[in-house]
């Protein structure tokens, strides 16, 4: 439910006697020069909730000095869907790095916690301690994944809850959630610049809604839509994928039976950076590295590979790349080129640790800031723009590596973060500027931007789609609920017993993300042949095609099922409902979802599509608004197909 403010009452912040800001669905009573709340309460539906009857404690730390203290002023005000706590701090003290923590006493045993990650929601009866890694940490192991700067607390009893967060649009240097004792919940900000007669700015968002994470996600998405809907309509090459050289493909007819749309092509670049050289004809990565093909690249080439895969209609994506230089390439395999590049030209946007050292990456390439301010920003637009002039058939972009962005760059200053001292560079805020750019240029052109390796959100804004590199969930499903995903697969080997890699693809059901190609003998790029694995994609596919087009419905209680039935919803474009179901085994007895939406009861017809493809007409049963349906798994997987009369088309 989105927080509709009715009214607002204000009084003075800097008196001793309490102040109070109250809406449709939202009652804050604060007091003092900070603002500091002294009780919240919520209304949704009937439900009322009192989420704190003590006061909010506010601490500030110097990081330099670990000294304690700094005057704080704060104002409520409404904003978008919900309420804004805005703090401002200032001093004439030296200017340095500080640690904002605010303690929250509103917690019970008895409620959870929605973790927008790896954790999910969290019962605080088995978790009373917690602390989970900092948001949008550089993360390629399970556990560390944090990856929307908010939390939820919820109350099953009531259905109501609570979201705490910052905007999706603001710098955010450092973010630490934590609870203990399932009483107090405490959130730190880090490396926020203060000082120096400057004032330093701190926004906390609340929304008050019903008990389930897809009403987190809605309210905030509803504040951020930039950041998590797609900008152009819907795509003809969505569906599974595969990344790979231009030089060779897998059978076209395999790529139609795994429902493959488009190629993430790659390695046609001379090295990092230069993805289009200037020439016309050159020495790509593969003419003396990996597949050591030796054969030149060329835009005649490109041509007629674009041509054939939309002749067998699959889309093709460029490589591209914001944060990653040079490295080895060409036609000696070596980087003497790009070293020089990297001195001569892009010295000043090579990124810096805590030492002052130079961070390498891939095959021996530099990351690199692509702040405005710097030598890389107009060499980036260069290459865009070469694209789309050079390559007009592409359909667009995949950007790789924005997992840099949850870096600090310690040789720039953002007039923002710091660490002690030491003003640095949080590199989410230009990593997130330079795709912004290449989204509006490839937009102007009507081509597609799909991005790689991300931790965060304010990166994504504007960005047409997910194409990951590591298929990690539910974090992914929170990032980009609104917008097409596809990935590797990596969570789950399918070496041998397929078990595990069955059980991925499952979740991957629930949260629509799309695979990447396992060939039965074609050798793709990071994803090797498997004769077995390949099969089950197959028999997946149907599967995966019915969720094409789907974005997910982030409404409270939409879905369930019975028994060990795992759901989800989403809704595709023609207006149909899309349940993926899925259980542990094949259930004794069919698996009865029941959908709970508003237009409900416009809902005629229901169709259960089945590993392989076999579809089949679903009794529909009324039970006051919702719907049920009875959906076999004889496969334990399945595709739920609801709609009105008017939706339905020949073959659903």
């Amino acid at each position: 439910m989105r927080c509709l403010i009715l009214s607002l009452a204000l009084f003075s912040l800097t008196g001793a006697r309490a102040a109070v800001v109250h809406g449709s669905n939202l009652k804050c009573t604060f007091e003092g020069p900070a603002a500091l709340p002294l009780r919240l309460e919520s209304r949704v539906g009937k439900a009322r909730r009192v989420w704190l009857n003590q006061p909010v404690s506010l601490q500030v730390r110097n990081e330099a000095t670990g000294a304690i203290g700094m005057p704080a002023a704060g104002r409520w005000s409404a904003s978008g869907g919900g309420w804004a706590w805005d703090l401002s701090f200032t001093s004439d003290e030296k200017r340095a790095g500080h640690q904002v923590s605010i303690e929250f006493p509103i917690l019970d045993p008895k409620l959870e916690i929605f973790i927008p990650g790896d954790a999910g929601v969290v019962r605080l009866s088995q978790h009373p301690d917690f602390k989970p890694d900092a948001y949008a940490t550089y993360a390629w192991t399970k556990g560390t994944r944090y990856v929307l700067p908010l939390v939820s607390v919820f109350d099953p009893t009531s259905d109501s809850a609570l979201t705490l967060a910052l905007p999706a649009d603001t710098n955010i240097p450092h973010m630490q959630v934590e609870w203990r004792g399932a009483r107090v919940l405490r959130l730190t900000f880090g490396h926020r610049g203060m000082g120096g007669g400057r004032p330093s700015q701190l926004r906390i968002l609340f929304y008050a809604h019903q008990a389930d994470y897809r009403s987190a996600l809605k309210a905030y998405s509803d504040d951020f839509p930039a950041y998590f809907k797609a900008p152009l309509p819907p795509s003809k090459y969505e569906g599974a994928f595969y990344y790979h050289h231009i030089e060779d493909h897998p059978d076209f007819a395999e790529m139609a039976r795994q429902n493959v749309r488009y190629i993430w092509t790659s390695f046609w670049f001379s090295h990092l950076g230069e993805y289009l050289p200037e020439e016309t004809e050159w020495y790509p990565f593969t003419y003396a590295r990996m597949w050591k093909l030796g054969h030149t690249m060329s835009d005649e080439k490109i041509h007629a590979f674009i041509g054939e895969m939309h002749a067998h209609g699959i889309g093709v994506y460029a490589y591209f790349n914001v944060t990653e230089y040079g490295g080895t390439g060409g036609r000696n395999g070596d980087k003497t080129l790009a070293d020089r590049m990297l001195r001569e030209k892009f010295a000043n946007a090579l990124i810096r640790d805590e030492k002052g050292e130079a961070i390498p990456t891939w095959e021996g390439a530099m990351d690199v800031n692509p702040d405005q301010r710097l030598s890389y920003w107009p060499h980036l637009k260069e290459q865009v723009e070469r694209h789309l002039r050079r390559l007009p058939e592409i359909d667009g972009f995949v950007i790789d590596r924005l997992d840099w962005a949850s870096r600090l760059d310690y040789a720039q200053d953002d007039g923002f973060s710091m660490v002690g001292e030491r003003p640095v560079e949080n590199l989410a805020v230009p990593v997130g500027e330079a795709v912004r750019e290449v989204c509006r240029m490839a937009h102007q052109a009507g081509k597609r931007v799909l991005v790689n390796q991300f931790y965060r959100i304010e990166v994504l804004r504007d960005v047409d789609g997910v194409c990951h590199e590591n298929d990690y969930l539910p974090g992914l499903g929170y990032l980009s609920p609104l917008r097409p995903m596809a990935a590797w697969h990596l969570q789950a080997g399918y070496k041998g017993d397929l078990t595990a890699f069955q059980a991925h693809l499952k979740q991957r059901l629930h949260w629509a993300l799309q695979p990447q190609m396992i060939a039965h003998q074609f050798p793709i790029s990071q994803q090797p042949p498997n004769p077995r694995a390949a099969d089950l994609l197959e028999s997946y596919a149907p599967l995966f095609a019915r969720l094409v087009g789907a974005r997910q419905v982030l409404l409270p209680h939409c879905v369930s099922a019975t028994g060990e039935g795992d759901v989800n919803l989403f809704r595709n474009s023609a207006g149909q409902y899309i349940v993926p179901v899925s259980s542990p085994r094949p259930p004794a007895q069919p698996v009865t979802v029941t959908l709970d939406v508003p237009d409900g009861h416009s809902v005629t017809w229901a169709e259960v599509i089945s590993a392989g493809g076999k579809a089949a007409p679903a009794k529909i049963t009324r039970s006051g608004g919702s719907v049920k349906v009875q959906v076999g798994l004889d496969a334990s997987a399945a595709v739920l197909v609801l709609g009105r009369a008017s939706q339905r088309t020949k073959g659903i």
